[in-house]
Formats: structure tokens, sequence, C-alpha cells
């Protein structure tokens, strides 16, 4: 047991995984924050709203009484931050101070309804995945396999794998096995049919029981098989593609973008990667050679 453990967690990766992750998490919460360009804009809202913002959510993610142009400054900041980690430039200190920042910014778009939240809309596990990379190893593409490299890239997989399972405890909890219905999933079509903003593909669920069984069916083993891409490289390679499909099939049906889509690239085999495009680059160039 205990030498599975130290497999799972130690054993020598290839830096390029990690280096893959670091992009990916950075340039994740760089769309996010880009999306919300007026985020720091709240802190100008009429005080009215404001008397409504629980205190102590306020205290504990530090929002305070700051000037608008200190606000938009940090959010510079921020992006600026990102940028770095993404680079690998100063990582610790980017990953570090993007993390604290993202933290101080996320729960400002519940700020004013925190009895239901506030939600980090997306930002949970990049501002995670942060963390971590601000606690591991600079890699370089040069260095050999090591365990610094590996740690930190399965600590991020779990914590998205848990986004999974999580949702499906949810469900379960709210609804029970009832929410894995037909029945279910089509109420939940026929809900996000917003009228002059209805999703593409709803009309092919509605009244059609084999795709709504389908459709609860494949969210809920998704929910919870999920997990398994983690703790295996050949599960993973059925699983994150249809992880893929099926959330952009979500987007036709439902119109729900899972912000956190891009992360499914934490389980792309980079070292696999690199070396397929090595071996076409060394193609390329025995063919210009050749000719």
């Amino acid at each position: 047991m205990r030498e599975a453990w130290n497999a799972f967690w130690f054993r020598p990766s290839a830096p390029n995984g990690i280096i893959a992750a670091r992009v990916v998490i950075a340039l994740n919460a760089l769309w996010l924050i880009a999306s919300r360009p007026l985020l720091p804009d709240v802190v100008r809202w009429p005080a009215p709203f404001w008397t409504h913002a629980d205190v102590f959510i306020r205290t504990r993610f530090f929002v305070l009484p700051l000037p608008f142009f200190v606000e938009m400054t940090l959010y510079a900041i921020l992006a600026i931050a990102l940028v770095g980690a993404a680079a690998g430039i100063a990582l610790r200190v980017c990953a570090f101070a993007a993390a604290i920042l993202i933290y101080h910014f996320a729960p400002m778009e519940d700020i004013f309804t925190s009895i239901g939240g506030p939600f980090f809309r997306g930002f949970t596990l990049p501002l995670l995945g942060l963390l971590i990379l601000a606690q591991s190893q600079r890699p370089k593409r040069s260095d050999g396999p090591s365990s610094e490299f590996r740690w930190p890239l399965a600590l991020m997989q779990v914590l998205f794998a848990f986004t999974y399972l999580l949702s499906g405890f949810s469900k379960l909890r709210i609804a029970g096995a009832s929410w894995s219905t037909g029945d279910t999933f089509e109420s939940i079509v026929l809900a996000m049919m917003i009228p002059d903003s209805v999703p593409p593909w709803a009309h092919f669920f509605v009244g059609n029981a084999l795709l709504c069984w389908l459709g609860a069916i494949v969210g809920t083993a998704l929910d919870f098989l999920f997990i398994v891409a983690v703790l295996s490289r050949r599960a993973a390679r059925l699983i994150i593609p249809i992880t893929f499909i099926a959330h952009l099939v979500i987007i036709r049906v439902l119109g729900v973008v899972f912000l956190g889509m891009p992360m499914l690239l934490l389980f792309v085999n980079w070292d696999w990667v690199r070396e397929a495009l090595r071996r076409e680059s060394g193609a390329r160039t025995e063919i210009a050679l050749a000719e």
C-alpha cells in the first residue's frame, strides 16, 4: 500500500507535464479575469448595496474600502503576475501573488448575495493550482525526471477530479437517485430554454426519452468515474475525451459552459506530445536535407 502511495505521488516524472500545467492554469485564470474587466468596479457600487454584504465575508476576502484606482492597479498586477507564472518568470512569487489576488477578487461577483456563496465562478482550481506552483520547484525542459515534477501535477489532477466527484455527491444529496433519470434531465433542459435564448440542441432532447436517459446516465457516470482518470493513464485515454465531448454537448443542449474545461489538458501526456513533435520535426529536417 505504501509503495503504491509513493509511486502515485513521487515517482520520477519528466518536467513537461508540470510545465504544461503551469501554462494551462495561469492562462485559464487570465482568460477568466479578462472576461471580467469591470470586476474591480464593484467597489464603486452605491452604499445601499454594501449594507447587504456580510461583514465577515468582506473581511475574510480582504474586500476593504479601498479606492477604485487601487483595486484597478491590483487587477492589473494580477494579470501581470499570471503572465509571469505562465512564462515561468519568478514563478513562486508570481504564482503566490496571483493566487492571493484571485482570492481577493473572485468573491466580488457574489459579494452582495453572500448568503448563497460567495462562489468563485471557475477561479477555485486556478487559485489552488497557483498555490501549489508557488510551493513547487520551477522545472526546466532540460531537467531529467524527478519526483518534484510529479506530486504537484498529481495534486492538481486530484483536485480537478473532485470537482466532478463532489458534483455527483451534491446531486445525490439534493435529489437522490432520482436525479439520474430521463425525466429529471428533461426538466433541466426545459428550465434552460429561456425565451430568446434557447440552446440549439435542446429541442432534440425534449420529448425524447432515450436521449434524456442517456444524458442523465452519462452525466452521473462521469461525475463518479472521472476520479479513475487520475489513477489510471489507460482509463484517462477514454474518460478525458468523453468528458470533453460531453461538455461540448452540454453547451449545445443546456447552454452551460464549464469554465474549468481547459483543465482537462492537465491529463494530456505531454511527454508523448513533445516526443511526437520531435519526431515530426526530425522527419521534416531529413526530407529537407534529402531535397
